[in-house]
């Protein structure tokens, strides 16, 4: 139980990082095809 919420957490982090990181590399491939 305790090792499947762990998992859980730890994909949940991936995901959200991946979802905050996300915008700031299109805003940033946005700005390079400008230039």
């Amino acid at each position: 139980m305790l090792n499947k919420k762990k998992n859980f957490l730890l994909v949940f982090a991936i995901l959200a990082f991946v979802v905050w990181a996300f915008p700031g590399n299109v805003y940033a491939s946005e700005l390079s095809e400008i230039e």
